[in-house]
């Protein structure tokens, strides 16, 4: 995919996704269940009410996205840079949120993870 594009509410369910430049990318409501993400630049995009269940985010750069209400069930997030970005209400399991690089991350119950300063939305 090329940085902006628009592909909302696509099933790109098990995909191999992995190291794509989905920068900018309008990808709300998207089917992402079991794709893998692993290096995915995906900073600034919208994943608003994506379903991302089991997917590998491992290495992902997801700063500043939109992942609202986005199903993140099982999600791998080893590495994942989460750098400013919006989980509110997005569902999680236990596991989260990992490895990953939290820095001024709205989590899912609204409260805000990292510093909130002195850190880059990468």
């Amino acid at each position: 995919m090329l940085p902006g594009a628009a592909a909302s509410s696509v099933d790109f369910n098990g995909a191999d996704l992995e190291g794509a430049d989905l920068t900018y990318g309008e990808l709300a409501g998207s089917k992402l269940e079991a794709a893998s993400l692993a290096g995915t630049d995906a900073r600034d995009a919208d994943l608003t009410r994506a379903d991302l269940a089991g997917a590998d985010l491992s290495g992902a750069r997801l700063g500043a996205t939109s992942l609202v209400e986005a199903d993140l069930s099982g999600a791998n997030f080893a590495g994942t840079d989460l750098s400013g970005a919006d989980l509110f209400g997005a569902e999680v399991d236990a596991s989260f949120p990992g490895t990953a690089i939290l820095c001024d991350t709205v989590m899912p119950d609204g409260t805000v993870a990292g510093p909130t300063t002195g850190c880059e939305h990468r």
